[in-house]
């Protein structure tokens, strides 16, 4: 990842390394028009030095440029964890985002609250709320805990 980070604070794991177990996305296909739309959620890996940490990645997709006056929500096993201004994170990335984009790409990362066993699994989703109150799909990634 380049530039700041914006951080979720959910929780901490030590000891734990982590790969995907799957992925999904929606289709921009009859995509409704004003309403925020993530793409292309990957998860790109361990924060280097701390393995508390998970860097993820997105798309977006907003065409009426009021996702700035909203925020992102992060979702663990379908329940919701926190939420941020999207002000704040489109500021925190190198370069930052202009408030009223119509797409780009976010670095985000994400730490969780409870200690992983080998063989767990977590899906780890984000949704996007606009100024209007329109909210994105959810895409997810699964990931499964391995021990070092």
């Amino acid at each position: 990842m380049t530039g700041r980070s914006v951080w979720f604070l959910v929780a901490a794991r030590v000891g734990t390394a982590w790969v995907v177990a799957g992925a999904c996305a929606p289709s921009a296909d009859d995509w409704p028009a004003g309403r925020p739309r993530l793409d292309a959620l990957e998860y790109l890996q361990q924060t280097p030095g701390d393995p508390s940490g998970l860097e993820f990645h997105f798309a977006f997709v907003d065409d009426d440029g009021d996702l700035g006056a909203g925020k992102v929500v992060l979702i663990v096993d379908g329940d919701v964890k926190a939420d941020l201004p999207m002000a704040g994170v489109f500021g925190a990335q190198s370069p930052a985002i202009d408030s009223n984009a119509t797409s780009g790409e976010v670095d985000i990362v994400v730490h969780l609250d409870s200690a992983a066993e080998a063989g767990q699994e977590f899906e780890i989703g984000f949704e996007l709320e606009d100024g209007a109150g329109q909210r994105s799909n959810r895409p997810t990634v699964t990931l499964v805990a391995e021990a070092l």
